[in-house]
């Protein structure tokens, strides 16, 4: 699960790319299912020199470590989790999205969680953040942390829509992007989830007195390197544990702005 954070606050996210593009996970090396060897340029064999297509290559972080694909789907589960953590909020400007275009290289498209077990405050937090936003006129400095990597960007409302900018532009997928809000629409009417904006006063006080934060935040990038290290260690030593299940607790709805 990804999860924009302002300060405290947690608001669980669905980032949906405009453009085909994925995050590698660091540390990682590619190796040859046949040889067990290191894979050359253009997907080759180091060994044999055999072509290999995707289902031939393992991931490891050297010839004695290699993840079997299980192992690998495992290590992806663990890393999942990310984090869109605001740094800053300004007053947006006519000519700031302009002004990105040359920096620009990826864009989201930023909706509400609404996988299994997601909560109503949760989305009615969403559209009141992103609401509050708009009426301000905000925009909002972040460092996004996903799978051990680093991205700095910016929150953005486009067109009512909330926005990540990597800092190039591409052509939107038009169906797709309508497809998955409808799916958000269709939650929301299934689950009779009214008064979006509930918390939309409380989110403006929220962005009004947020203060920026002026050193680095390398806590989330440090915790992704332990994951790895411990999961790379209990591999070696054939203790590897699977992550624990989180019960699902019954909702209880309360005000995300209130200190």
């Amino acid at each position: 699960m990804i999860n924009i954070q302002l300060g405290l606050l947690k608001i669980p996210i669905m980032p949906i790319n405009f453009i085909n593009n994925r995050y590698a996970i660091s540390g990682l090396k590619t190796f040859s299912k046949c040889c067990g060897k290191a894979v050359k340029h253009k997907k080759v064999c180091g060994e044999c020199d055999k072509k290999l297509l995707g289902i031939d290559i393992l991931k490891g972080t050297d010839e004695e470590t290699i993840l079997t694909d299980e192992q690998q789907q495992e290590l992806k589960e663990c890393l999942e989790n990310g984090l869109i953590e605001v740094v800053g909020i300004r007053n947006k400007k006519e000519d700031d999205l302009f002004n990105l275009i040359p920096f620009i290289q990826k864009s989201q498209l930023i909706l509400p969680n609404i996988s299994k077990g997601y909560r109503k405050t949760d989305i009615k937090t969403y559209f009141s953040f992103i609401n509050a936003m708009k009426e301000l006129n905000r925009i909002c400095l972040v460092k996004f942390v996903n799978r051990g990597l680093e991205h700095l960007g910016v929150l953005v409302i486009y067109k009512d829509d909330l926005i990540f900018i990597e800092i190039p532009f591409k052509k939107y997928y038009n169906d797709d992007i309508k497809r998955l809000k409808e799916a958000v629409n269709n939650v929301i009417a299934l689950d009779n989830i009214t008064d979006l904006n509930k918390f939309q006063e409380q989110a403006k006080e929220f962005i009004n007195t947020f203060k920026s934060k002026d050193k680095h935040l390398n806590k989330i990038e440090e915790e992704k390197s332990k994951i790895l290290n411990v999961f790379i260690e209990q591999i070696k030593s054939g203790n590897l544990e699977k992550p624990k299940k989180k019960k699902q607790l019954k909702e209880i709805e309360v005000n995300p702005f209130k200190n």
